[in-house]
């Protein structure tokens, strides 16, 4: 293929069970790795996903190679494309930042009405919290309604999802309600600043799954979920924060 100057990324759709790694290489399958895709498990050989990555270091016309790498059987690709992403919009009021203490700092990218969040962190629980967010101030009743498309397999209780948060702070009140990869979905609430974590599981949900949490003026917190965003399923009984 021929590489116009300017090329800066490379997206693919990609599925798989087990994950890995994609290189693209220029004229053989070890010559030049002008860039390289992580495969996430995407849950099934045909729960597509669209992954993107950055490229460098090709001009001019060249046969590319396609190297798949981390085991047997890492995934399936349905198309790939080079090009020059458009610059991302963040919408405001949105914020994005690494709350608590990550082991790596985290990334958040926005379009097409999507956020994409990739983050570190012992857990969101306990006393303490540490993970990515995006978030915006809000007072009084309020809801937050999402989609959570996929959430990468990197520890069971890997969690995705909507958080009313008293504060950025690592041990902050706040309830929650996250998708896992491996154990449901999950209705947590911390009710004293850094006090213990609980919560109610529902095991078998996975994503792609929408998400709701309520907060009524009597600082009552309501979470459900539903598979289509019309029909709700409550989770457990809804909880209130005292002295809010």
């Amino acid at each position: 293929m021929s590489f116009a100057a300017g090329y800066t990324n490379v997206t693919a759709r990609l599925a798989s069970y087990g994950g890995g790694s994609l290189e693209f290489r220029l004229d053989n399958p070890t010559g030049l790795r002008i860039g390289s895709l992580t495969m996430p498990n995407t849950g099934g050989w045909q729960a597509w996903s669209n992954v993107s990555g950055s490229v460098s270091g090709a001009t001019g016309e060249h046969d590319v190679y396609l190297v798949f790498k981390g085991g047997t059987s890492i995934g399936n690709i349905n198309w790939f494309q080079f090009g020059s992403p458009p610059p991302i919009v963040w919408p405001s009021p949105w914020v994005t930042a690494d709350l608590g203490t990550v082991g790596q700092t985290g990334s958040a990218s926005y379009g097409d009405g999507t956020f994409t969040l990739a983050g570190s962190g012992a857990d969101i629980e306990g006393a303490a919290d540490a993970f990515r967010f995006a978030y915006q101030m809000a007072g009084g009743a309020c809801e937050l309604r999402a989609r959570v498309m996929s959430v990468q397999n990197s520890d069971p209780w890997a969690k995705a999802g909507v958080m009313i948060r008293e504060s950025p702070v690592a041990g902050a009140r706040n309830a929650a309600l996250f998708i896992t990869p491996g154990n449901g979905v999950e209705f947590q609430w911390r009710t004293s600043t850094g006090g213990t974590t609980s919560s109610t599981v529902v095991g078998s949900v996975s994503p792609p799954r929408w998400v709701r949490l309520v907060r009524s003026e009597g600082a009552a917190f309501r979470a459900s979920h539903s598979a289509d965003g019309i029909n709700w399923t409550q989770i457990g009984t809804p909880h209130h924060h005292p002295d809010e």
